[in-house]
């Protein structure tokens, strides 16, 4: 397993795995591929993974698994190089437009925001 991932609990039925405390794509990656793999593995009392950008949220049923047979599970897959990704990266464009015959509020959102239009 690497060093820098560290795991904390996330009140009594969460553990929050974090990646460090830098966005960069790899790390992106690193975490897909855990959740991917936790949703492969289908672990008995896992009922939710929850990514963000530097870490991946494990809800879970106490009272199915504890803190630290879920832990153990994680350190394994993730010490056994079995965490990759399956999914596709998609990437969605979405356009805008701030000409004035189109942006009917942004006079108002400038002077609100005191960002200039």
């Amino acid at each position: 397993m690497e060093k820098n991932i560290t795991f904390a609990p996330a009140g009594d039925q969460g553990i929050v795995i974090n990646f460090g405390d830098e966005i960069a794509e790899e790390i992106n990656r690193r975490i897909r591929g855990l959740m991917d793999s936790l949703n492969n593995a289908k672990i008995k009392g896992v009922m939710e993974v929850i990514p963000s950008y530097t870490s991946l949220l494990v809800l879970y049923d106490r009272h199915s698994i504890s803190y630290e047979r879920l832990e153990k599970k994680l350190k394994a897959i993730l010490a056994g190089g079995q965490v990759q990704t399956t999914a596709k990266r998609i990437v969605h464009y979405i356009p805008v437009c701030y000409e004035d015959r189109f942006a009917l509020d942004l006079a108002d959102v400038s002077n609100i925001t005191v960002l200039s239009d």
